[in-house]
């Protein structure tokens, strides 16, 4: 081999040990696997992670708009579901009441779609979790509703009993404190000890089959809402006249 292809291939070797010549990729695979055999799943662009917030920043939008607007950017630590690559994510939310509740916390579990190249939150998809003492993450998942669901909250020894300083940045690029971040879990006094909670595991679950369902990010179909039939209620104080026929 001449000396030419070698300088090349050490230059190219190099490249990659710099630091900052590229961003970092994520090479953890997501706890669940996409069923590419469901048609919704097949064709939707979710991505489903526990993430760190790094900045979260205020948007113009139209002034005629009903929804307020924040650039996020998250480092990615935990993959859940789906495909992104990166160690962190940039991703646009909405909210009509501009209180962009996933800002109030250090860490979450969030739910992001890929669209024309750009990621969008799920609009006010999902939940604060904490570090277990086992090493794992947890939250709560109580105010998840999902039909015929067989998860239930279970005893979880939260290690988490920092409390942090929650912040957002506003349009006019002040740090605007939200106040603090502290697990719901948490006794008086933030002292830690085991209560109720769901993994990571069961809090994704409790989405899938519940609003993400229904929005028809997975199964076969367009999810139909159940008819309820109603019950006739009549008053027996209101007597029905009948016409007679003349």
């Amino acid at each position: 081999m001449t000396k030419g292809p070698i300088l090349i291939i050490f230059i190219f070797l190099l490249f990659d040990l710099l630091p900052g010549c590229k961003e970092p990729v994520h090479s953890i695979t997501p706890i669940f696997q996409k069923d590419t055999s469901q048609l919704n799943e097949r064709k939707n662009t979710l991505f489903a992670f526990v993430g760190e917030k790094i900045t979260v920043q205020a948007v113009r939008v139209d002034p005629d708009a009903m929804d307020g607007a924040v650039e996020a950017t998250y480092r990615v630590l935990v993959p859940v579901y789906g495909y992104y690559g990166r160690d962190t994510i940039r991703f646009t939310a909405y909210d009509h009441y501009g209180y962009f509740g996933f800002a109030h916390s250090q860490y979450a579990l969030l739910y992001v779609s890929e669209y024309k190249g750009a990621w969008y939150h799920e609009k006010y998809q999902f939940t604060a979790v904490y570090r277990t003492s086992n090493g794992r993450w947890a939250g709560d998942g109580g105010n998840i509703s999902s039909p015929d669901t067989t998860n239930h909250p279970e005893r979880i020894d939260f290690a988490e009993c920092d409390i942090h300083r929650t912040m957002i940045i506003d349009l006019k690029g002040q740090v605007f404190d939200m106040g603090n971040d502290t697990p719901y879990f948490r006794r008086e006094g933030y002292t830690p000890g085991p209560v109720y909670g769901n993994y990571i595991e069961q809090l994704f679950l409790l989405k899938k089959n519940g609003v993400l369902r229904y929005r028809n990010l997975f199964g076969n179909s367009d999810y139909i809402f159940p008819e309820v039939q109603l019950e006739k209620i009549t008053d027996p104080r209101i007597k029905t006249h009948r016409r007679h026929k003349k």
